[in-house]
């Protein structure tokens, strides 16, 4: 090889790692900038939350109980807000203590906070065909499944026994009334299961419903709902599978209401 082959060679050489750099250089910071977006966009949904929660819960001492109950959610700052409020929904010991909305369909709060700013996290809502006020034998509340922890994440937990003995029961709120939800089952599922079933022939239909619920479930409860009853589902994502969902199923048991409702 000449010394001008050589010279050419590693002229070549230079370049060639020059543009390999440059292309390092454009991933790294487009990763950063995918990174940095992406937690400016949970900031941005948990800063709207936590403002929320501030708005929402009347003072300590003063939600009252019995005859005198009051919630100690003020659905009339919430509403003004945003009218689509339905409930308020808290899980003690985890992050999941959000609002729920209603949209005109299950598409309106997939990428829209409750305050109507677009955001990936969205918000918490009923199913559309639902009756608002949970009257229905089945209500189904989505949520997404957020990689730092908030929204429904903390659903996936109930896949274990342990978490399921600390955790069984959460708190439901509406504007009519108070419910304590006694989970009785939790499994994956697919999104097109019949478990997404809101209506149902008779109390037979129901009752098998439930026994379907119960027989693939992850954990142990003991808690049978009984043909009258009324049940929550919660459903979010869950990657074991396309299309998978992690769904947790609750009996409503209306322990409070809010006088003249």
């Amino acid at each position: 090889m000449s010394y001008n082959e050589e010279k050419q060679g590693k002229k070549k050489r230079k370049i060639l790692w020059s543009i390999l750099l440059l292309i390092s250089i454009c991933v790294f910071l487009f990763a950063a900038y995918q990174l940095i977006s992406q937690y400016m966009t949970y900031r941005a949904a948990e800063n709207e939350y936590e403002s929320l929660a501030g708005i929402a819960y009347i003072k300590d001492g003063e939600a009252g109980n019995g005859a005198n109950y009051q919630s100690p959610i003020d659905f009339a700052a919430l509403a003004a807000i945003n009218p689509d409020v339905i409930g308020w929904i808290v899980i003690d010991g985890t992050n999941i203590d959000y609002p729920i909305v209603q949209g005109s369909d299950n598409d309106a709060y997939l990428h829209k906070t409750f305050n109507g700013e677009r955001n990936s996290s969205g918000t918490i809502f009923l199913d559309c065909r639902n009756a608002p006020d949970f009257s229905d034998s089945n209500s189904i509340v989505y949520g997404h499944k957020m990689k730092n922890g908030s929204m429904f994440a903390g659903l996936t937990e109930y896949k274990e026994q342990g978490f399921y003995e600390q955790h069984p029961v959460f708190t439901l709120y509406t504007p009519e009334a108070e419910y304590r939800c006694e989970v009785f089952a939790a499994y994956v599922t697919s999104g097109v299961s019949a478990t997404y079933t809101l209506d149902f022939d008779g109390d037979e239909d129901f009752m098998e419903y439930i026994g379907n619920a119960v027989s693939r479930s992850l954990i142990q409860t003991g808690v049978t709902p009984a043909a009258m009853d009324k049940t929550i589902t919660l459903s979010t994502c869950d990657y074991t599978y396309d299309n998978a969902r992690m769904v947790v199923h609750a009996r409503l048991v209306r322990e409070n209401f809010v006088e003249n409702n």
